[in-house]
């Protein structure tokens, strides 16, 4: 008893009745202007159910932190502070090094040491001006990534090339790689042959790719190379994978071509290019404003705005990780954690569903000379539509490639999945992938009526497998994959139109960076095709995430 009068004695001292005023403010500003912030990016209004409760929430939140402030003594004062200021600037811009974490532990340690007690209201002043500028900003602005976008491409005059549509469909498996034996299977196959038949195309249904991450199918295969070291186009950093090199841009700008590019949030292929890229795009990658328009529960709507708000924050996903590593540890001596996966559903493919009728437009008046290149996180998971396109409305019923998928999950402690789990979520892998085909056969119906289908050269590919597997492929794994794991991994879809060209369909294994190669730059040069290896083979990566170096394994043919 005496301990505790002494403890309010002291809190007492430290900090006068009008500096713990500030306490309970200074937690709040902090934590709910990146959250205004984000909402703002989204374009997601204020008015509505799942805001209100999710402000409530970072309202609990910043009362217990003002709590522990008010109580805490000076240490426990200044770890709050120093966390929450932290978790600011993390969320905020979305990275952390050491260098900045060390630098704001220092810059704090001086401030404290100067200002003392008087650190409290000039931070609650900072940060309050900081939460009035945004919310001002939130009243009479909309965020120019949440915009509605459209490529304009550059006319060229007296230019004889054809017009190139280059589609990156993300996660699509190939032809020859799709599971026949799980229902719904064989039919999909059956759509996509007839498909690409009536169109007359060029279909290697055998096609894969070398790498199972996108950030190494994609570089390498616009770079016509089949590196053995994991991210070699890149710097190491956070955010987007700002691709450095690209000579398939270099070749098609040598030619004569204007570049016109569409990117999500894999890869970035124009903040570095070497070459001038005429339009450059990105469409927000989580797109919740567009689930507005979609009939669904208020608690589901609050867990996918915080799925996709704390995703922002590696802080967040490193301790989400370290909590799966420990939960692990405990389910092997019989001690069952909850699996962690409440933040999994995200809206990731609704944006590029909802961009297709302006892409759509774009094409439709792409002029000849142009090139219109298009990386579409489609039919990539969330499997969130039916097959005539319609929306799932609980996200119960959104499936993945896998029960967990994250980094952690990748490190082969998690089995991703079952036999039983796999083919359902095959199963709804294949009507989104249905829902897919029947946009693009508007597409290339409005093609036809506008007469540029025959005289456009047509790319459409994916970048890896479906990644709907038993065992993920890294090296660690390799004794333990099946022919399926590594069909799920790196089987790939590869079709490409040529002017006055009749199609045909091919189930050889070919790699993806050769077709590209053979089929639109050697085309469009008329040099010598290159030389084809003959043993197919793919990339193991390791489980470590420091381990750059690839091993190559063969890869299985049917």
């Amino acid at each position: 008893m005496l301990a505790k009068q002494q403890r309010l004695q002291y809190c007492s001292e430290r900090v006068d009745w009008p500096s713990r005023s500030f306490l309970l403010l200074l937690p709040f500003f902090i934590l709910i202007t990146p959250f205004l912030v984000f909402l703002h990016h989204q374009a997601y209004g204020l008015f509505h159910w799942e805001v209100a409760i999710g402000m409530l929430g970072i309202g609990v939140i910043a009362a217990l932190c003002s709590v522990g402030m008010m109580f805490g003594g000076f240490v426990g004062q200044n770890f709050i502070l120093f966390s929450l200021i932290m978790f600011f600037i993390n969320i905020q811009y979305q990275s952390i090094g050491q260098v900045t974490f060390g630098s704001m532990l220092v810059i704090l340690g001086i401030l404290l040491l100067v200002l003392k007690e008087k650190v409290f209201p000039i931070a609650t002043a900072v940060f309050a001006t900081f939460f009035l500028v945004t919310f001002v900003q939130f009243g009479f602005s909309q965020d120019a990534r949440a915009v509605e976008f459209r490529v304009q491409a550059s006319a060229i005059e007296s230019v004889p090339l054809p017009r190139i549509i280059h589609l990156i469909l993300d996660e699509h498996i190939g032809i020859e790689g799709i599971p026949i034996d799980i229902p719904g299977g064989a039919e999909l196959k059956t759509r996509l042959l007839q498909f690409y038949q009536q169109y007359g195309f060029l279909t290697f249904g055998g096609a894969y790719s070398h790498y199972f991450y996108t950030e190494n199918s994609v570089s390498n295969l616009v770079n016509f190379s089949t590196s053995a070291t994991h991210r070699q186009y890149y710097k190491e950093q956070d955010g987007p994978n700002k691709l450095l090199e690209n000579r398939y841009f270099e070749s098609l700008s040598q030619t004569g071509y204007r570049l016109n590019v569409l990117w999500g949030h894999h890869i970035d292929y124009c903040s570095q290019s070497p070459v001038v890229i005429d339009h450059c795009i990105q469409i927000p990658a989580n797109g919740l404003q567009l689930t507005q328009g979609v009939q669904m529960k208020t608690l589901d709507r609050v867990q996918l705005i915080f799925a996709a708000y704390l995703s922002r924050s590696s802080l967040y996903t490193h301790a989400k990780d370290s909590y799966l590593l420990y939960r692990d540890k405990l389910s092997g001596q019989g001690i069952a954690l909850p699996e962690g996966s409440w933040d999994r559903h995200k809206v990731t493919t609704l944006p590029y569903l909802h961009a297709l009728d302006r892409l759509w437009d774009t094409i439709v008046e792409l002029p000849a000379g142009n090139v219109l290149f298009a990386h579409l996180l489609i039919p990539h998971s969330p499997y969130l539509t039916n097959a005539d396109c319609s929306i799932e409305t609980s996200i119960d019923e959104w499936k993945y490639q896998s029960l967990i998928f994250s980094r952690h999950a990748l490190s082969g402690h998690n089995q991703p999945n079952t036999a039983g789990s796999r083919a359902e979520h095959y199963q709804q892998y294949f009507k989104q992938v249905h829902c897919l085909y029947t946009r693009l056969e508007d597409l290339f119906e409005r093609m036809q009526e506008a007469g540029i289908l025959e005289s456009s050269i047509i790319i459409i590919h994916g970048d890896h497998g479906s990644r709907i597997m038993r065992i993920y492929p890294t090296i660690q794994n390799e004794a333990q994959l099946s022919e399926a794991d590594m069909r799920d991994g790196f089987s790939t879809l590869f079709a490409v139109k040529r002017p006055e060209q009749k199609g045909f369909y091919d189930s050889k294994a070919y790699p993806l960076e050769y077709l590209l190669q053979v089929n639109v730059l050697t085309y469009l040069s008329n040099t010598q095709e290159p030389v084809q290896q003959s043993s197919p083979y793919v990339y193991l990566k390791s489980e470590d995430p420091l381990d750059v170096d690839l091993k190559k394994v063969p890869y299985p043919i049917r």
